[in-house]
């Protein structure tokens, strides 16, 4: 989530502490920032920080990527034909494996006011987009292609076609023989492999702070309310030249091929799609905070506990083989025009859009801890690491159902859409009042 979204949460919260702020008494004691630092025991005449405070953090997170599962129908292999009666087994090759924890940058911004034992906070969470892009050449890809019945063809699937013996070729004119129907196989001259993941997230909590202990440490209970959204999109697009790749490239000034053909045509020429899936989580939260100062030096550790209620919507979009022809396959023959050789597919240039709405139960936990250096009496600079783990979340690879069907192009599988998600990394940044 970019930080326009933030900004007007920035303003909602400020709004609303300037608004609580008179129960609470002043803010930042004698408003002095930048006076001396006390540097003396709790036990000794320091006494923790009251009043109006805020925190900012810069954020250096990696985000854990989605269980592995293949870009195709899994656990799945056809037999097709390059010719009448030249076939293999084919099997996908590529899967999400190389979709990694890449890290991002972000924000966070927390700020409230305390005051003796009672005090309240609110928090946003900000990071920037991971967006990560993969990049595959010759890709073997399986469609669970469920025969039905075709007008004037028989019981066949989508990707059966007709296949033939191609006796001379160039991009005008051809010579073929023996066509019959066959499986066709599915290959991609290249293929490209898009993931974008969005984090935001802000909440609202209670503060309840307690007596110094013995050895001077406090410690913070707090309770409150917390979303997050947890956003991804996985896309893909396949491309490739069925002629060429058929018979090889081709002579501009003659028009026929000059080498050998480069590999099988690559029937679903530009095909595309993408995967949303939006993960709303929203429910309560409680938490514990202990932090301790030594001269100028706070220790603090805390972790943070949500029960969330999870709204999922899903949404699958795309078009498979937006160069086949548009022609109606119940008036194909075996005449077949020159720029299918050696395959035709039965099947047509076919959209579809498929859309879910689910609802799940995500519980997290979050740890954090702190260093902080106090420069002035109310400045602090901090280091520390966070991380978070959250279940039942829906991760947009494992979600695609690569089923064709009579009625039905691909779709959303839902085997998978409870997923733990893992993040976590570095923050830096400064305290005032805290």
């Amino acid at each position: 989530m970019s930080l326009s979204r933030a900004k007007p949460w920035l303003a909602v919260w400020l709004l609303t502490l300037l608004t609580g702020a008179s129960a609470f008494g002043q803010g930042v004691r004698d408003m002095q920032l930048f006076a001396p630092a006390e540097i003396d025991g709790f036990g000794n005449g320091a006494r923790a920080d009251e009043g109006f405070f805020f925190q900012f953090d810069g954020l250096y997170w990696w985000i854990l990527p989605p269980d592995t599962d293949p870009v195709g129908f899994p656990d799945l292999t056809r037999e097709v034909f390059y010719s009448p009666e030249e076939g293999t087994t084919q099997s996908n090759t590529i899967d999400n494996s190389n979709l990694t924890a890449d890290a991002v940058g972000g924000q966070r911004y927390e700020f409230g006011c305390i005051r003796g034992h009672h005090g309240f906070m609110f928090s946003i969470l900000d990071l920037t987009h991971q967006n990560q892009r993969l990049v595959y050449s010759d890709v073997d890809m399986v469609f669970n292609d469920v025969p039905f019945q075709h007008p004037g063809t028989g019981l066949h699937g989508h990707l059966h076609g007709y296949v033939s013996d191609v006796v001379t070729a160039t991009t005008d004119d051809a010579e073929y023989e023996n066509s019959v129907l066959r499986d066709l196989p599915v290959t991609f001259e290249e293929v490209v492999i898009r993931n974008r993941v969005s984090i935001w997230g802000t909440e609202a909590d209670y503060i309840f702070r307690t007596h110094p202990a013995h050895h001077g440490g406090i410690f913070e209970i707090l309770c409150g309310v917390r979303y997050f959204e947890f956003e991804e999109r996985f896309s893909f697009e396949g491309i490739g030249d069925r002629f060429e790749r058929a018979f090889g490239e081709i002579d501009e000034d003659t028009g026929e091929p000059t080498g050998a053909p480069i590999g099988p045509g690559t029937i679903l020429d530009e095909t595309f799609y993408w995967m949303d899936s939006r993960n709303h989580i929203i429910g309560p939260q409680f938490g514990l905070r202990w932090f301790r100062q030594s001269k100028r030096w706070t220790m603090s550790t805390e972790a943070r506990f949500f029960a969330g209620f999870n709204i999922q919507n899903l949404k699958l979009e795309g078009t498979l083989g937006t160069e086949l022809d548009e022609e109606d396959p119940s008036s194909r023959t075996q005449d077949i025009p020159v720029q299918f050789m050696p395959f035709v597919p039965l099947m047509r240039p076919v959209g579809f859009k498929h859309s879910r709405t689910e609802e799940e139960w995500s519980p997290g936990v979050e740890l954090r801890f702190d260093l902080q250096y106090k420069l002035t009496r109310a400045v602090d600079f901090k280091v520390g690491w966070t991380g978070m783990w959250i279940d039942g979340i829906a991760r947009s690879s494992n979600l695609i159902d690569y089923t064709l069907t009579e009625n039905r192009i691909m779709g959303i599988d839902l085997k998978d859409n409870r997923q733990g998600v893992f993040m976590h990394g570095l923050n830096i940044g400064f305290n005032i009042n805290r």
